[in-house]
């Protein structure tokens, strides 16, 4: 079993490649409606259901997005969500959870999503990467798949 923090983190999302240090808010939730049945002669019985599902905002911090180029994926997404069409980028944004010795643990997978917020710290020459500070994405669902 690896240690705490013996993970790498890699996203893809529409093409563009990219590792983080710190993913945070990978969580969902169902609210629970009551359902009240009864019936002549027996007592109520009171039933939770599931309710409306909704996913909270995942934040990436302390990676990059590669490749940094004009016409690139990320930047291509970026220009479309800039312009108020969230529609063509919406996608799958694919989480991949590697151990320390590069198997696969666990895939989370944000359904319908697309970064709604996104800040860079620095640049390097030297290497088409472009350091982020924060990635914010919103999902319409989380799916969770183990390896075997």
């Amino acid at each position: 079993m690896p240690v705490l923090g013996g993970y790498s983190i890699g996203v893809e999302f529409n093409g563009a490649i990219g590792a983080f240090s710190r993913i945070s808010g990978i969580r969902s939730e169902s609210a629970v409606l009551e359902s009240n049945t009864s019936s002549p002669g027996t007592a109520p019985y009171v039933q939770k259901i599931p309710g409306r599902y909704s996913c909270s905002i995942v934040t990436f911090q302390a990676g990059f997005m590669l490749p940094l180029q004009a016409g690139g994926p990320w930047w291509t997404n970026v220009e479309h969500i800039q312009a108020g069409d969230v529609d063509s980028v919406r996608g799958p944004c694919v989480i991949s959870f590697l151990d320390n010795e590069g198997k696969l643990v666990l895939t989370v997978t944000l359904d319908d999503a697309w970064p709604s917020k996104w800040s860079a710290s620095d640049v390097s020459i030297q290497r088409s990467i472009l350091w982020m500070e924060t990635i914010v994405f919103q999902c319409e669902s989380i799916k969770y798949t183990w390896s075997t």
